[in-house]
């Protein structure tokens, strides 16, 4: 399973980079032209953070995880990081 949806987290929030509400919170200021057609862009080292924050978290992550689920055991860590996912998830749709 995880093979057949490698690659669609990136590809989600990808999409996200040309949603208008988005450009316009996080995008820089620019004249209104085809290329840019709601007047705000980002460069190319903006949009590839925004892309690889989501794998950099996700590595950090599986760095930490491993070694308490073999201290503590599966039973007990599945909960405690989908309570911190959870968590993450409203702080996200909070800001």
């Amino acid at each position: 399973m995880g093979g057949f949806i490698f690659g669609y987290d990136t590809g989600q929030i990808s999409g996200f980079l040309e949603m208008r509400v988005f450009l316009e919170r996080f995008g820089q200021r620019t004249e209104v032209t085809d290329t840019h057609p709601y007047g705000y862009y980002f460069t190319n080292v903006r949009s590839g953070l925004i892309v690889a924050l989501l794998s950099i978290g996700t590595l950090i992550g599986c760095l930490i995880a491993g070694p308490f689920a073999n201290k503590y055991g599966r039973k007990w860590c599945i909960p405690v990081w989908c309570l911190i996912f959870c968590i993450g998830v409203v702080i996200q749709m909070a800001v």
